[in-house]
């Protein structure tokens, strides 16, 4: 077998939808392999290298995977899950008698289909599964894509065995989160004057001269970074992607008016060079109508389809929210992350299917997740920006090391150097830099 040839077939007794799923998602997805399913021994290719994922190697010549019991149930249990290592790899769901000592397919399924946050669990103050109950929080792999690292030491045994190769690239993804398009313009005459009221009882008279001449002067709002953005991502030709939220005035929505001019001019631009997607609202997260409405805003505007999302507050939960998102015609969702932590919530760098398991079947959702957000650096760290760029320099290279997708987390507000967010700016540059220079372009 020549070493560029990346053909591969898995051999199965187990026949499910979970097993599926995971030989697509570990070997198609992640390894990029082209990869055949075969259930019946009689079947077998004796031209192609073969994975035996059953209790017996089914010739001599098959790398050997012995199965756990989730991929064969269908049912939703407390799993008994003892850390052990490979090499130096940390790994669950142990067995004996193979070429590995775990089931990687079945590791690989319970993490990324986020079997733990159908379990009962803590949530924070906003509903949302805490980073502290994962199994990768707690056993110490958060900050790290430890599917893709499986991956990649299967790959090196596979290649010894069998010469395959996977044909993995690094790919970074740009996104950022518009909560609020403006800081000062289309805000209404009652939040204006009410701004303006606040901060003069605050003694924030700097911000009152910056209202003052946005508003009447015609001064550039700083929160209007979007021209700015473009041009640093323009230089590497990343992909990007933003996110506008257009849900109604509430305590956790407070962007400007959807109906603005400016506004909607805005949005119009941003979408002639980049992919613009829908932020669903705080409230929205369960609510495929209110989803539905707020897509209807904003392919009214763009005139075109809306595909992407990324829930505001990452204020989702499985498998509701994901329902929701579907019932949209939602395409692909980037809210798989945390806001608290920073690290891999679905242990993976890599986007995949959404596996609803109440209903046991893989969905056209596909998921990509993303690894750091600059305000969990920022408003829950308190983390100086010379320390945050170490750590998007971090994650980057972990990624890169894998051969994974990069997805960061911005939001337009920071990238104005405007008050508290003094400083962010800079560590966009070089972050959208050094990413550049692992990119190879």
């Amino acid at each position: 077998m020549k070493p560029e040839q990346n053909h591969i077939q898995v051999y199965s007794e187990i026949q499910s939808r979970r097993l599926k799923f995971a030989v697509d998602f570990f070997f198609s997805r992640v390894g990029n392999f082209k990869v055949h399913l075969v259930l019946n021994e009689v079947d077998i290719n004796p031209d192609l290298p073969t994975i035996s994922y059953s209790h017996r190697p089914v010739h001599e010549n098959t790398f050997h995977i012995r199965p756990a019991a989730i991929l064969k149930e269908k049912t939703i249990e407390e799993q008994n899950i003892q850390l052990a290592e490979w090499g130096k790899l940390p790994c669950f769901f142990a067995t004996e008698g193979s070429d590995i000592p775990f089931d990687v397919l079945g590791a690989a399924f319970y993490l990324v289909s986020r079997y733990e946050e159908y379990l009962p669990a803590e949530k924070d103050e906003h509903d949302r599964f805490l980073p502290r109950q994962s199994l990768a929080a707690r056993m110490g792999f958060l900050e790290r894509p430890l599917i893709d690292e499986w991956f990649k030491k299967l790959q090196t045994e596979l290649y010894t065995r069998f010469g395959v190769v996977s044909k993995r690239r690094f790919k970074f993804v740009n996104t950022i989160d518009v909560d609020s398009a403006f800081a000062f313009v289309e805000k209404g005459l009652f939040r204006t004057v009410g701004a303006a009221l606040r901060d003069l009882t605050r003694g924030k008279f700097t911000d009152v001269k910056h209202r003052v001449a946005t508003i009447l002067l015609g001064k550039k709002d700083p929160f209007n970074t979007f021209k700015y953005a473009l041009d640093v991502n323009k230089k590497y030709g990343f992909d990007s992607i933003f996110f506008f939220l257009l849900g109604d005035y509430g305590t956790y929505d407070k962007n400007v008016p959807y109906t603005g001019m400016k506004f909607r001019a805005l949005m119009k631009r941003v979408n002639d060079y980049a992919t613009v997607g829908i932020h669903p609202s705080y409230y929205a997260n369960n609510s495929s109508s209110m989803i539905g409405e707020q897509i209807e805003r904003l392919s009214n505007t763009v005139h075109m389809p809306v595909e992407h999302s990324r829930f505001h507050f990452l204020k989702s939960e499985v498998p509701h929210s994901y329902r929701a998102l579907i019932n949209a015609d939602i395409l692909h969702d980037y809210t798989m992350g945390y806001a608290s932590k920073p690290g891999f919530r679905a242990s993976t760098c890599t986007p995949f299917k959404f596996f609803d398991l109440v209903q046991n079947r893989a969905t056209r959702l596909t998921i990509h997740p993303f690894c750091l957000m600059e305000g969990t650096l920022k408003n829950y760290a308190n983390t100086t920006p010379e320390a945050a760029f170490e750590k998007f320099k971090q994650f980057t290279d972990i990624v890169h090391s894998v051969q994974g997708t990069l997805y960061f987390v911005w939001h337009n507000d920071s990238l104005s150097n405007h008050g508290s967010n003094k400083g962010w700016r800079e560590v966009y540059e070089k972050t959208i830099d050094y990413v550049g220079s692992k990119s190879g372009v």
